[in-house]
């Protein structure tokens, strides 16, 4: 059994070294054979039965010219949209660029909503450099369009729960997860603020940034740092902001028991 453990522990550390070595490999990858796409992300909104017209810029950093392949597929998609293709309402030309050492260029793309639209349709756009020679990988930069169907967007959400978790290493953890009740993406943000009594212990700040789909949910996580907090009771409240001037607010009482952890929690981030 011992040596069973040990075989276990090196083949452990073989696989961490050489996903390591993967990873540096990917990077440097990434830097020799990069371009740059501006902007990473568009959110526009386009009235039903109308077009719109818009632009990448793609960059080549090189000293070596580079031949670009563009494609997009359809993103996330809704219920209500299921019936509408990416080919229905996304055009975009060209779609093969040949980029000479610190070239750029831009990728046109046209977009034009069947009336039947209703909430948001989205993309992702695929910038494939022509692989080089001896290059085992060929890399992909992909940047997101959404398009709200303007006059259809229904913006709404929760927070369907406050998760907490005490490490061992006395650092509290809490997670809102908040539910998208609308029919357009949302980025959430906000903080949680822990309290004892009225006393307020400490603002911990949510990452915020990742997008929430309609009728999914996503967890905003924040950390506090060196919490430590002691056997006893409190409570947690939750304040998010979404959309134009929207806000949810929640809190949930909590107690740590004699060895620092929290009891009756719904699960451990």
């Amino acid at each position: 059994m011992k040596n069973l453990k040990c075989k276990i522990k090196n083949l452990s550390v073989i696989f961490g070294l050489c996903l390591l070595y993967f990873t540096l490999f990917i990077l440097n990858c990434s830097l020799y054979a990069g371009i740059i796409v501006e902007p990473v992300r568009q959110e526009i909104s386009v009235k039903p039965g109308q077009t719109f017209k818009g632009k990448y810029t793609v960059k080549n950093p090189d000293d070596k010219k580079v031949e670009i392949n563009i494609s997009a597929r359809q993103w996330v998609k809704t219920g209500i949209n299921k019936d509408i293709t990416i080919d229905n309402w996304l055009k975009i030309s060209p779609t093969t660029i040949e980029l000479a050492p610190q070239e750029k260029k831009e990728i046109k793309y046209e977009v034009f909503l069947p009336t039947s639209t209703v909430g948001e349709v989205s993309a992702m756009i695929s910038f494939v450099p022509e692989a080089k020679k001896n290059q085992m990988l060929n890399l992909v930069l992909s940047v997101s369009l959404y398009v709200t169907a303007k006059g259809t967007e229904v913006i709404d959400a929760k927070i369907s729960d406050i998760s907490l978790h005490q490490e061992k290493a006395k650092n509290l953890k809490v997670a809102v997860i908040v539910k998208n009740k609308g029919n357009v993406h949302i980025r959430p943000e906000g903080s949680v603020i822990i309290k004892k009594g009225r006393k307020t212990l400490n603002t911990i700040n949510l990452r915020s940034g990742w997008p929430v789909y309609p009728d999914r949910k996503y967890g905003y996580i924040g950390t506090w740092a060196n919490a430590n907090l002691k056997k006893g009771k409190y409570t947690a409240y939750a304040h998010i902001t979404y959309g134009d001037k929207l806000s949810l607010t929640k809190k949930k009482v909590f107690r740590i028991d004699k060895n620092g952890r929290v009891v009756k929690n719904r699960g451990k981030l």
